[in-house]
């Protein structure tokens, strides 16, 4: 089971040097409160970008990878098939809902870990909303990992897709339940790794010709 994501509240950020300050409010009077009619209406606006940010995932937009392989015998093997989006589709997703300049992510490294963050900037108000979580999945993390030129691009690339989960983009594959299906492997330093998906006719034959297979001696 993948571990718990990790919400991290960002702190405020001072304005930038070049961007326009507020108008002060006369001394002695307080800055109008926004009238309950625009506070309605800037929750719904809200509520209508969260609700398509989970829209279903299109079909054509889910992918299928391996999270582990088990040897059935016979030459046969069979890997635990989970459904996933991309982080492209993510970024894609982000620029249809919220805009190109509606959004945006930061990268931190919090106790040695690294975790993604995506910002989501509220309607009318111009305030910015942040949900974040980790770049790497405990469960699919291997020892090889740190020997990758590319482990960190992936990482991140992974901190992207599960702050998007955090605002519901591709929520909805979790819900596909988990499948093992036929696939080919093979052997390396003592450990069997996923090669490619087989279709049902394709793994019978590959288990009659290892059972017809003359015994090594």
């Amino acid at each position: 089971m993948a571990a718990p994501s990790q919400v991290i509240d960002r702190p405020a950020r001072a304005p930038d040097a070049g961007s326009r300050a507020a108008t002060p409010s006369p001394a002695g009077k307080a800055s109008p409160k926004p009238s309950p009619d625009r506070v309605a209406q800037e929750q719904s606006e809200l509520e209508e970008k969260v609700a398509r940010l989970q829209a279903p995932t299109p079909k054509d937009r889910i992918k299928i990878m391996c999270r582990k392989v088990k040897d059935k015998g016979n030459g046969s093997y069979i890997g635990q098939a989970l459904s996933y989006a991309d982080a492209r589709f993510t970024m894609q997703r982000l620029d249809e809902v919220m805009g190109p300049f509606g959004w945006q992510t930061e990268v931190r490294e919090v106790s040695g870990i690294v975790c993604v963050g995506i910002g989501i900037k509220v309607p009318r108000s111009g305030a910015w909303v942040w949900k974040w979580d980790t770049g790497m999945d405990p469960e699919a993390e291997t020892s090889e990992a740190s020997d990758d030129p590319n482990a960190y691009k992936g990482v991140v690339s992974g901190g992207l897709k599960r702050a998007g989960v955090q605002w519901g983009i591709a929520r909805d594959l979790y819900s596909i339940p988990k499948k093992w299906l036929p696939c080919s492997a093979i052997m390396v330093k003592g450990e069997l790794k996923f090669q490619a998906w087989l279709t049902a006719a394709e793994d019978a034959e590959r288990s009659h010709k290892a059972a017809s297979a003359p015994p090594q001696r």
